[in-house]
C-alpha cells in the first residue's frame, strides 16, 4: 500500500471550475500560494490556466495589483463582480441583487 489511504485504482480527480482564494498580499505570500497551485497541478495532473484568471484586490494601493499581475500572470479587476451569479460586496446584498437569481429559479421551476 502506497501513501494514500485508499487503493491506487480507485483515484479520482476532480476539476474545479471556481475557486476563491484569499491570502495577504505580501510578495511572500503570493510566491507561496503560486508554487502551492504548481505542487496541486503535478499532483492532480490538470493544468491551471492563470491567463483565465483573476486576481481582486482589497486594497487601494496599485502596487498591490502590480505584484499579485507579476507573480501569477493572470489579469487584474475590480473589487465588484459575481459569485454563481451573486455579487460580492462588502455590504449586505439588496433586493435587487437576489432578484436575477430568484427569476432564474422561478423560471426553472415553472418548466
Amino acid at each position: 500500500m502506497g501513501c494514500f489511504p485508499w487503493q491506487n485504482d480507485n483515484v479520482s480527480l476532480y476539476y474545479a471550475n471556481d475557486t476563491l482564494l484569499l491570502v495577504p498580499s505580501d510578495a511572500r505570500s503570493l510566491t507561496s500560494l503560486k508554487l502551492l497551485l504548481y505542487e496541486f497541478e503535478m499532483m492532480i495532473g490538470l493544468k491551471i490556466n492563470f491567463y483565465k484568471s483573476f486576481v481582486y484586490i482589497f486594497s487601494k494601493s496599485e502596487k498591490v495589483g502590480t505584484i499579485a499581475v507579476a507573480v501569477f500572470n493572470c489579469n487584474l479587476s475590480s473589487l465588484t463582480f459575481t459569485y454563481l451569479g451573486l455579487p460580492i460586496k462588502v455590504t449586505s446584498l439588496s433586493k435587487e441583487d437576489w432578484q436575477p437569481l430568484i427569476e432564474k429559479v422561478e423560471k426553472k421551476l415553472s418548466t
